[in-house]
């Protein structure tokens, strides 16, 4: 809930990314304006002509300029709290603002258009020493230094205008200037830009309408090279890296290449004149339009480059090109996933993809029965269940809907989607259009069902009999599922004497019996062997992950050891659980999950006591283990034994960031093995005709 006056843009205009152990950066937003989604007219609602002093060392923003309002009655100016405004509206000056816990509100009269002149100025605050990824999922003030400045746009770092609660796009002109030995940017197309003995100014525009959107700056050493793009345009892509990562830049510019030119032959010309790589002193990972902000120490990941960077350049399409309507479900993180970090999966092969979709399902599994929600109610991630759900679900369901049209008609509504809704607020109902006209079917029964259901499907083979009618073989296969009932196409794989074959079996009620004609005797009958179904998996195909404990709100916590130790195993406790534990717990209630965490000999001798399975041979060596299992009264059980306080405190930043294994083992704060528990898809062993 927002106090008033209710204003909590997203923080940046940033879409999140997904990084395997790397600190990360959700986007906060309200709904955009619902008109605009289906609004037509090329002019946007504000447009904004600003000019920017940045000075990082003072940490001190002093800015000018004018804001044209063409919206109608009930619009709203809105700044952040720290900054001081004078504003002149038709001759007169702005009255006193509303002050309120998310910013200063002044109220607009009915003019159309307004013109407003203003300056404002406010002092920033200095970055933190160290953010956590719950920290860094939190609203982000705005703060300069001279080793990086960051100006998010949930900061309300410069005046906006808003109808209500949501913000109207704006189109812009942004012409910010830097001490020497400082670049700034922000999104839109490079107008000019001079360095000189007074510092770098840079002019920036966007003419179509546009989301809030950040500042960034820092001591940059640039790197930048012309490549040809879509339709014969030279594009401009380019670093700009602290120092101390300067020789990273041709890795990243011949990545980028690649993924520009993968994502514009897939849907269409890249929406700008630029794609820069930024490196950030923040544990952050953010998608802009026209640039990524990521941190330092995630740039020096080896696998980034091949993973989450295209992540990022894709949103300059999905989230930062086509703007989701959040208040009917933010689809772009889902479809992203989907076109990058699947995708790449795909490239490496289907045993890869597979993993993925499985990985996908064990998450969703792990996600408590209360935490659900639909896919309709995704704004933006901001703990664990909700990146589950807005990220991996809602991939699944393209994934789905990919296997249904197949791949040319999925990739040509992609196209279409794009030519007819760039640079306009667009949600799942547009999306669903698109696909409608190039397939010429009626999608949304089947959309409805995966975008407006909290649940499921909790799919059960329960029978199966061969049937034998002279020479010709058959199968009668018996499938159940929850009520009220999808309608499920079912893939099943059955083995016969003459080889196993492939199909799809549609159940549309709680109870199905279905027939499969088949070349010869059936022997085994196996349900999604492929896991290419968002369902829920059932205990044997869902082995206990970390996650599912970690994730969990009831979660109890047991620290075990002497008191450096329990100590240490509070502040790990911390930076695991999504929700944060609200307080610790030396004994531990039957049925909830628990969370053990302590010295490896006491933990051993606390299992042995609980009556519940020793450690296991697969977590053997290093200084840290933690693993997961099922315990016999339906509680999820995480354990984390460890050599001593110092290898627990070691394990602090990385050990978050492997929620999706079973177990893993650690030495000096390093992963030295991890892994999943084996699971195997339902099967039923079919009686001998």
């Amino acid at each position: 809930m927002c106090p008033e006056p209710p204003l909590r843009p997203r923080a940046g205009a940033a879409t999140a990314t997904t990084w395997h152990a790397v600190a990360l950066c959700g986007a906060r937003v309200l709904p955009l304006l619902a008109a605009l989604a289906a609004a037509s007219a090329p002019a946007a609602p504000v447009a904004l002509d600003f000019d920017l002093h940045l000075d990082p060392a003072a940490r001190r923003l002093s800015a000018r300029g004018t804001l044209v309002v063409r919206a109608a009655a009930g619009a709203s100016l809105v700044l952040g709290r720290q900054f001081r405004l004078k504003g002149i509206l038709d001759g007169r000056p702005l009255a006193a603002p509303q002050v309120g816990q998310d910013g200063q509100v002044w109220t607009l009269p009915a003019c159309a258009p307004c013109r407003l002149s203003v300056e404002w100025s406010g002092d920033l605050a200095p970055p933190p020493d160290s953010a956590s990824q719950r920290e860094t999922l939190g609203e982000l003030p705005a703060m300069a230094d001279p080793q990086g400045g960051f100006l998010p746009a949930g900061s309300l770092w410069y005046p906006s205008v808003f109808a209500g609660k949501e913000v109207l796009l704006a189109s812009h002109r942004i012409s910010v200037r830097v001490p020497p030995g400082q670049r700034a940017l922000v999104a839109g197309d490079t107008r000019s830009e001079r360095e000189d003995a007074h510092g770098y100014t840079a002019t920036y525009e966007q003419d179509a309408g546009g989301e809030l959107f950040d500042l960034v700056a820092g001591p940059y050493k640039v790197r930048q090279r012309d490549i040809d793009a879509a339709g014969g345009r030279k594009l401009r892509i380019a670093t700009w890296f602290h120092a101390d990562i300067d020789e990273l830049s041709d890795g990243y510019l011949d990545a980028v290449q690649t993924y520009l030119a993968r994502y514009e032959a897939l849907i269409g010309p890249y929406p700008g004149d630029a794609f820069r790589i930024v490196s950030s002193p923040l544990p952050t990972g953010f998608g802009m339009p026209g640039y990524t902000y990521l941190g330092v120490r995630v740039l020096r990941l080896p696998f980034i480059k091949s993973t989450s960077l295209g992540h990022e350049v894709l949103h300059n399409w999905w989230g930062n090109g086509v703007y989701p309507d959040y208040a009917r479900g933010n689809w772009s993180e889902g479809l992203t996933t989907f076109m990058a970090d699947y995708a790449y999966k795909e490239d490496a092969g289907e045993e890869a993809a597979r993993a993925m979709r499985l990985a996908w399902l064990r998450d969703l599994a792990a996600v408590p029965a209360g935490d659900a929600f639909p896919l309709t109610q995704f704004t933006a991630r901001s703990h664990g269940a909700s990146q589950i759900i807005g990220y991996h679900k809602a991939a699944l369901v393209f994934f789905m809907l990919r296997d249904i049209l197949g791949r040319d008609v999925f990739e040509r509504g992609l196209r279409r989607f794009w030519q007819q809704k760039q640079h306009q607020v667009a949600g799942w109902d547009d999306l669903r259009a698109a696909w409608q006209q190039e397939s010429r079917r009626d999608l949304q029964p089947w959309f409805k069902q995966w975008l407006t259901r909290a649940d499921l499907p909790r799919l059960r083979l329960a029978g199966a009999r061969p049937l034998r009618e002279g020479a010709r073989h058959a199968l009668e296969i018996d499938l159940e599922q929850q009520a009220p009932a999808y309608v499920l196409d079912v893939p099943l794989a059955v083995t016969t004497a003459a080889g196993s074959l492939r199909t799809t079996l549609r159940i549309d009620a709680p109870r199905a019996r279905l027939r499969l004609d088949l070349p010869a005797a059936a022997q085994e009958v196996t349900l999604d062997p492929d896991f290419r179904l968002a369902r829920a998996l059932v205990r044997g195909e869902a082995p206990p992950i970390l996650r599912q404990v970690l994730i969990d709100a009831a979660t109890q916590v047991v620290t075990l050891g002497d008191a450096p130790t329990q100590a240490a195993a509070t502040r790990l406790a911390r930076a695991l659980l999504d929700p944060a534990p609200h307080a610790q717990a030396g004994a531990a209630a039957s049925g909830r999950p628990r969370l053990v965490i302590g010295s490896t000999t006491v933990v051993e001798s606390w299992l042995a006591t609980q009556k519940l399975p020793p450690r296991p041979t697969q977590v053997a060596g290093g200084d840290m283990a933690a693993w997961a299992l099922q315990t016999g009264d339906g509680g999820g059980l995480a354990v984390v034994a460890a050599r001593d306080a110092a290898a627990l405190d070691a394990a602090l930043r990385a050990l978050p960031h492997y929620g999706a294994q079973s177990w893993v083992v650690m030495e000096g704060g390093r992963v030295k093995t991890r892994g999943n528990w084996e699971g195997r898809p339902q099967s039923l062993r079919v009686p001998a005709e």
